[in-house]
């Protein structure tokens, strides 16, 4: 209710040490939600998110527990979050380069006739690349 006794609705919001579940008041009613299985009610934000994403409710990155083939420490922040990045060189070979993608290191081929440029940070011809 209002200040004047009158029902209100409300955006979402916390339900003291409770990460599972959130308050919602509406009509004048309050609501105790539940979030979906495996996240956690972020106050910050205001919605359901990841657990590693909530201070206090114990959350580990996915990729710190069960790192995806591939993970690198080139895709992954200081603090284990995946990232995604722009191509970069993939040292001894040419004819690929790297790219990080959702903390997933991925190889990828130059298009045929070309090879990675580092100092562009794309696939070029290869009399622009020395030793290529």
């Amino acid at each position: 209710m209002d200040s004047d006794g009158k029902p209100i609705s409300s955006d979402p919001f916390e339900k003291p040490e409770d990460c599972d579940n959130f308050y919602q008041c509406s009509n004048g009613y309050l609501y105790t939600m539940p979030c979906a299985p495996g996240t956690a009610f972020n106050p910050a934000i205001g919605v359901c998110d990841w657990p590693y994403n909530v201070p206090g409710c114990g959350g580990v990155h996915p990729t710190t527990v069960n790192p995806p083939s591939g993970t690198s420490d080139e895709c992954v922040d200081a603090d284990d979050k995946p990232l995604s990045t722009g191509p970069f060189e993939k040292p001894g070979d040419c004819t690929h380069f790297y790219q990080c993608g959702a903390g997933i290191l991925y190889v990828m081929p130059c298009a045929p006739g070309t090879v990675f440029n580092p100092a562009l940070s794309v696939c070029d011809w290869s009399y622009n690349v020395p030793g290529c």
